[in-house]
């Protein structure tokens, strides 16, 4: 199982990361201020928002970065999108909605991930000003704010700019579950492809066609990764590994696609805690769709309205200006 020996490496790289040992959140964990600053968070936003609004704020600015990103004049790819909303996730961890507005942390953000993964061209801090400017007419930013705001936003981030994303390791063991079913309709067992459906019992239609197992497992990978995309609606980025968010949206899609899953997923190993996330991440996944998959544009109007919008900060005059 090639696949499985590659993602523990990478699962090795990543704990050794800044991203697992920095911005991987655990409450009980906290340092005695970010306690006290996650307190005053809370107790800022709660001031403006009910928790419900809060949750249909995350959920909207996920899917409001992925329209910037994706606007004709800038059009990025989807690593760059999903890198700019875990950035907006750390921003938001320890900072207020009611202090920063989240559509111009989202547009800096956007800039920011874009240089990070080098797709930086020129003219883009202009088009993603213009397309926030499209979205949202109320507001008064403009490509000097985005500038001005990138480098704050860096402090905030501690300049620890590199995120792991779990799109590799999904495709790898999405590959290795592929493969294992082909192995055993080559020895003549079959793909179990619709279990507990009845007969004999679980199991009891197979079929060993490779071209069935290949078409089945691509309806499994196309799944999966809306899943995967879709998370970043949620804060999971900030508590879990990302082998573990990606296990979980493969056992989605495989429950989804009607393929049998269950024996791959007993035989990986985990440490500590890490099945029981598993089931966490799914969970949370699942309330996704069922409480906030169709978000009316009037019920995001109504959130938003409770944000303030501030004034741009003043320029910044240079040393000469200042003596005239």
């Amino acid at each position: 199982r090639k696949g499985i020996a590659i993602i523990q490496e990478w699962r090795r790289a990543f704990f050794h990361s800044l991203h697992c040992t920095e911005w991987l959140k655990n409450e009980d964990n906290l340092s005695a201020e970010q306690k006290s600053m996650r307190e005053e968070k809370k107790k800022r936003d709660d001031s403006i928002l009910s928790e419900e609004d809060q949750k249909i704020l995350r959920v909207h600015l996920s899917a409001f970065v992925s329209a910037l990103g994706k606007h004709g004049k800038i059009r990025l790819r989807q690593r760059i999108i999903s890198t700019a909303t875990v950035y907006l996730a750390r921003f938001f961890y320890f900072n207020s909605f009611r202090d920063f507005h989240p559509h111009l942390i989202a547009a800096t953000a956007l800039l920011l991930a874009a240089k990070v993964e080098e797709c930086h061209f020129p003219g883009l801090t202009k088009n993603i000003a213009d397309a926030l400017k499209e979205h949202n007419r109320e507001l008064p930013y403009t490509t000097h704010d985005i500038i001005d705001g990138e480098y704050f936003l860096m402090e905030e981030l501690k300049f620890q700019l590199v995120v792991f994303h779990p799109y590799r390791t999904m495709q790898t063991l999405i590959q290795d579950i592929k493969m294992e079913k082909l192995r055993v309709a080559g020895d003549g067992a079959g793909l179990d492809l619709y279990p507990g459906d009845g007969g004999e019992g679980d199991g009891a239609r197979r079929d060993p066609d490779p071209e069935v197992i290949t078409a089945r497992m691509a309806g499994v990978t196309e799944t999966a990764w809306s899943l995967l995309n879709d998370s970043y609606r949620l804060d999971v980025c900030l508590f879990y590994p990302p082998h573990v968010i990606a296990i979980a949206v493969i056992n989605i899609a495989c429950s989804y696609m009607g393929v049998d899953a269950s024996s791959w997923f007993e035989s990986l190993t985990f440490v500590d805690n890490r099945r029981e996330e598993v089931k966490q991440v799914e969970e949370e996944l699942l309330v996704l769709y069922e409480e906030f998959s169709h978000l009316k544009p009037d019920e995001i109007a109504r959130v938003l309205s409770k944000v303030p919008i501030h004034p741009p900060a003043p320029p910044v005059q240079s040393a000469t200006e200042q003596r005239t």
